[in-house]
């Protein structure tokens, strides 16, 4: 059975077919076309299967290629560009006109494979989908996302459902927790529990001030902005745009998330605080350098949360702080280089996005950084696996990366445009 992905958790929960009339792809050189099978599930995500020709060649004539690290291939100026796999669906089904899949790395077996048996059977990580449906004129971009969460939100409102068809009310009102927003510069957001493990936001962009680049991205931003405002482990699945009867759909297989732990929580906030949502979320969206450094501390702090021991996420959390600041300050590491000083560059940025009320903070959180990062840095952590420690170390340990994560909170918050925040720790 094939559905059309709408943004609705019972499609994406629920494994489906696609027959493909058309797919084609770059490969080694080659250009091939074919046809083929589309297959979803939600536990192993996308699998393709197509049987193709090569109908020419897409490298200059008399080029070699090479096997590199991992199987990549490569030609003697560099490596061969991963592919993006085009389809068109089967005429036979309305769910969808074309899909793609871009930046997909065949490697050197699926690439033999290809080569060799004209035949395409890969896994995709995600699947961008048009469609088309009858709608009225709509000026307006508007979305719809779904999320996986891990954790728990206090969320500030409740979101009242209403279910109609042709204007008829078919259904009770149902009331969920969620978040509802509206901004004087044309943001407007509803986001709700679907159920213990999922939410979903709808959002709309007025089109005077935002285009149809922000609307696409702003499920990410959002998610982010959570991720920085929860803690709880936020997963985006599946986002749908639409103007006018024109629909792009992105659906992605994701690993299970996992919430971050309270110690390592970078704005500790009892509810979630519609206005900061709201700015951060255009932040990610429109904040562009720092916004890119905001991004990498959240990323770190994932990381950092699913490491099987503490000496491993101690090291990844110290390491933060230093990497943030040699990116505002453009600094990329030069071996032997001693002249960026670190005092130095947070002294700057705290002159620059706090106050002087940091000065002490700021110290504070120099002496925690040093404190993990040279108690893991030394190769020989690897080999105290096993060793317990007692538990005033434990404490102070957790205080410590406690500390560290909700600075580096403050950090992202003052580089969102947040002012006269003041150090308040817990």
């Amino acid at each position: 059975m094939n559905r059309l992905f709408s943004g609705d958790l019972d499609n994406y929960l629920a494994p489906t077919e696609y027959s493909l009339d058309s797919v084609s792809f770059d490969c080694a050189g080659s250009h091939c076309t074919g046809d083929g099978v589309l297959k979803w599930h939600p536990e192993d995500g996308f699998q393709i299967t197509a049987f193709v020709r090569r109908r020419d060649s897409s490298l200059p004539p008399g080029t070699t290629l090479g096997i590199g690290p991992g199987g990549t291939l490569f030609r003697e100026n560099g490596f061969v560009r991963d592919s993006t796999i085009r389809m068109r669906g089967s005429k036979s089904q309305s769910s969808f006109k074309r899909a793609v899949t871009p930046n997909v790395a065949l490697g050197l077996n699926r690439s033999f494979e290809v080569l060799h048996t004209n035949r395409l059977m890969a896994r995709l990580a995600r699947v961008i989908f048009f469609s088309q449906t009858i709608a009225k004129s709509d000026l307006e971009w508007s979305g719809i996302a779904i999320y996986r969460k891990d954790g728990s939100i206090n969320w500030p409102d409740h979101v009242d459902q209403e279910f109609r068809v042709a204007d008829q009310k078919i259904a009770a009102n149902r009331s969920e927790s969620g978040i509802l927003c509206d901004s004087n510069i044309g943001h407007e957001v509803v986001g709700y529990e679907i159920d213990e493990n999922h939410i979903e936001f709808r959002w709309k962009l007025a089109p005077m001030r935002w285009g149809k680049r922000h609307t696409w991205d702003w499920p990410t931003a959002a998610q982010c902005a959570l991720s920085v405002l929860t803690g709880a482990g936020i997963c985006l699945l599946q986002k749908t745009i639409h103007r006018s009867g024109r629909n792009i759909t992105e659906v992605s297989f994701r690993h299970d998330s996992k919430p971050w732990g309270y110690y390592l929580r970078l704005v500790q906030t009892p509810t979630l605080d519609r206005n900061m949502f709201l700015r951060l979320t255009e932040f990610f969206l429109t904040g562009e350098e720092d916004a890119f450094v905001c991004r990498n501390i959240l990323a770190q702090m994932e990381e950092a949360s699913r490491q099987q021991t503490w000496q491993a996420t101690e090291l990844l959390v110290s390491t933060i702080l230093e990497a943030a600041l040699k990116t505002l300050d453009k600094r990329p590491f030069e071996p032997h280089d001693r002249s960026w000083k670190i005092v130095q560059s947070l002294d700057s940025f705290r002159s620059r996005c706090l106050s002087d009320q940091w000065t002490q903070t700021c110290e504070r959180a120099l002496e925690v950084r040093a404190r993990l990062r040279h108690r893991n840095a030394h190769p020989d952590w690897l080999f105290k696996e096993g060793k317990r420690r007692s538990e005033p170390e434990k404490i102070n340990v957790l205080q410590d990366i406690s500390f560290l994560s909700q600075f580096y909170g403050y950090m992202i918050l003052a580089l969102a445009g947040f002012k006269d925040l003041k150090p308040n720790f817990l």
